[in-house]
């Protein structure tokens, strides 16, 4: 894959013309045609240049990754830079700029651009991979949720998930309520305050260990294996142990037995790729 900005130019009849991608390309009923199989979502490179102007190889090609360098670009293309996300935001809100290229602008571009690629690298730090509807029970009581988990099914069952020390929550779940489930892979190292900033966005309802009790219970065949699958509320309605911890719960599953843990893991720790997130929405 080759870096953005990248073009190629050909020169005709004393006339150098310029090839390049943008949302008006990109994103037309003939680019969403030729780039419907685009692999990593390459739209920005020489092939992806050649796939759709069809020029046949033909031009010399060019590419500068310090883009924020408009002297370094061909006056057409500097201009349409300065009105960045006229031209290309679908193109950068899409995941095109994967991750080494959002790090490279974190690490050597201008202020402007840092805070709009760390901003950018964060929405894809998480990846939806899955999503399903779960009906509470009727006869759902939110007292007495945690004392319905069959501990002796567990490996390891943390003696402090209890109805007592988890009895705050943002929001409870209501008897007989369908709710959207879905189930976000951490693609990175994060912090619990992004981990709640994405809660935040996807509008999901901060409902904690319960809800991972209910998902456990009625939906365990959706949860992943090898995964810690977290569920999320605020800081302060999390249980607090004597030294002022506060503590999230998650649950975990092996893939090559039938090894099942149901623990804690402190707030302040940093979320990884071995973890994945539960939330709960409005809606089937």
């Amino acid at each position: 894959m080759c870096d953005f900005i990248s073009w190629r130019g050909i020169q005709k009849d004393d006339e150098k013309h310029l090839f390049y991608l943008t949302d008006k390309e990109v994103f037309s009923d003939e680019g969403k045609v030729k780039f419907k199989d685009s692999k990593d979502n390459d739209v920005l490179g020489h092939g992806a240049i050649n796939l759709f102007f069809e020029l046949g190889g033909e031009g010399s090609q060019h590419e500068v990754r310090d883009f924020w360098n408009l002297y370094m670009l061909p006056g057409e293309i500097a201009k349409k830079i300065q009105n960045f996300d006229l031209h290309w935001g679908k193109i950068f809100a899409s995941g095109a700029f994967q991750t080494d290229d959002l790090e490279y602008i974190i690490a050597n571009g201008p202020k402007e651009w840092k805070e709009k690629a760390k901003k950018q690298l964060l929405i894809q730090e998480f990846t939806l991979l899955k999503t399903f509807s779960l009906t509470v029970p009727k006869g759902y009581k939110h007292k007495t949720q945690l004392s319905t988990l069959k501990r002796k099914n567990f490996h390891y069952f943390n003696d402090a998930v209890t109805d007592k020390n988890f009895r705050k929550v943002t929001e409870k779940l209501v008897p007989g309520k369908t709710y959207k489930i879905k189930i976000f892979r951490i693609g990175g190292r994060v912090t619990s305050e992004e981990c709640l900033d994405l809660y935040k966005r996807e509008r999901a309802i901060l409902i904690g260990v319960q809800g991972l009790s209910l998902v456990y219970q009625f939906k365990k065949k959706e949860f992943l294996k090898d995964k810690y699958l977290f569920s999320f509320d605020k800081k302060k309605a999390l249980y607090k142990d004597a030294g002022g911890s506060h503590w999230l719960p998650y649950v975990y599953r092996k893939s090559d037995s039938d090894y099942e843990e149901f623990g804690l893991d402190y707030f302040w720790r940093t979320r990884n790729v071995s973890h994945c997130l539960l939330l709960f929405c409005d809606g089937e």
